[in-house]
């Protein structure tokens, strides 16, 4: 039966690690089998980069092998969006492409090049960067990495890990 609307209800793992109320957590869903672990071979460097950084960042065996999919989407927009940026500053937000060039040579040899016209567009890295954006926020709210997940997230204090509003 499809859900009419309202929030989509967390996974299992994000409801353990927030510390839910064991009433309110389906206890019979099915447990994925593996962790993720190391990066596809097809991404390219930058991509499995992200990828490890991402892994070495998120809550312990909260993304599971099953999960690579959507994570592999979320690495790859957010390659393709730092790209777009790095485009963007370079050529600026408008780019000035000629209509008509017209080029000459005068009578001691010097070519010379003017533009007739000139049409101002702006720069195609902004709809990438756009894009881009929506498919990373559509991402992360399926994995839980956005900053409202990571706020209800509760995890047991660790020996080696001081708790940050003590005075430790």
């Amino acid at each position: 039966m499809a859900r009419s609307g309202g929030r989509k209800p967390l996974p299992t793992e994000l409801k353990l690690i927030r510390g839910t109320e064991l009433r309110r957590i389906n206890l019979s869903s099915p447990e994925m089998p593996g962790v993720l672990k190391d990066p596809p071979q097809h991404l390219s460097d930058s991509q499995k980069i992200i990828w490890r950084d991402a892994l070495s960042n998120s809550p312990k065996g909260l993304l599971r092998a099953a999960d690579w999919s959507v994570f592999m989407v979320w690495v790859i927009a957010t390659d393709l969006h730092d790209q777009a940026q790095k485009s963007l500053r370079e050529t600026g937000a408008l780019i000035t492409v000629p209509r008509e060039v017209i080029e000459s040579t005068s009578a001691d040899g010097t070519k010379t090049t003017r533009t007739k016209g000139a049409q101002t567009y702006r720069s195609p890295a902004i709809a990438l960067i756009n894009q881009q954006s929506q498919i990373i926020m559509r991402a992360v709210q399926e994995l839980g990495f956005t900053p409202v997940a990571r706020s209800r997230i509760k995890m047991s204090p660790s020996a080696d890990q001081p708790n940050r509003f003590t005075n430790n």
